[in-house]
C-alpha cells in the first residue's frame, strides 16, 4: 500500500512537472511570435512568463535578451545572455548575442571575448565580428 502511494504521488508530481514545462515552452513559442511580429514588449512579457514556470529555461533568457536587445536595452540583455550562457555554457548564440549588446555599450574586449567563445563553440559568423572588431 505504502508503494502505491508513493508511486501515485511520484507520477502526480512527474504531471505536473511535465504540464508546467510544456506551459513555459508555449509562452516561449509566444515569445517568439512576437519577435518575429515586432513586438518585443510582448515579447518580453510572454518569456517573463515561461521563465516565472521554469527558471532554468535558458532559451526563454536567451529570447527575453533578444527583444531587450531589439530594443536597446543593453544592459537588461547583456544580463539575460549572461543567465542563458550559465545555463547552457556552450551556447554559441548567447555568446554571439551578448557580444552585440557589448559592442552598443563600447565594451570592445567583452565583445570580442564573447565572439571568440561563438566561434570556438561553432557559430561562424562570429568570425565577421571578430574580423571587423577584434583585430
Amino acid at each position: 500500500m505504502k508503494y502505491i502511494l508513493l508511486t501515485i504521488t511520484a507520477i502526480i508530481i512527474m504531471s505536473a512537472s511535465l504540464a508546467k514545462a510544456q506551459t513555459a515552452e508555449i509562452m516561449f513559442n509566444r515569445g517568439n511570435f512576437n519577435i518575429n511580429k515586432g513586438k518585443f514588449e510582448d515579447a518580453i512579457k510572454n518569456f517573463n512568463d515561461a521563465l516565472a514556470l521554469d527558471t532554468a529555461y535558458y532559451k526563454a533568457y536567451h529570447g527575453r535578451a533578444t527583444a531587450e536587445l531589439s530594443l536597446s536595452m543593453f544592459k537588461e540583455a547583456i544580463k539575460d545572455y549572461s543567465h542563458a550562457i550559465a545555463l547552457k555554457f556552450n551556447f554559441a548564440e548567447s555568446f554571439y548575442a551578448r557580444g552585440l549588446a557589448k559592442l552598443a555599450v563600447n565594451d570592445m574586449e567583452g565583445a570580442c571575448r564573447d565572439f571568440h567563445q561563438a566561434h570556438d563553440f561553432g557559430l561562424k559568423e562570429a568570425m565577421d565580428m571578430m574580423d571587423q572588431y577584434c583585430r
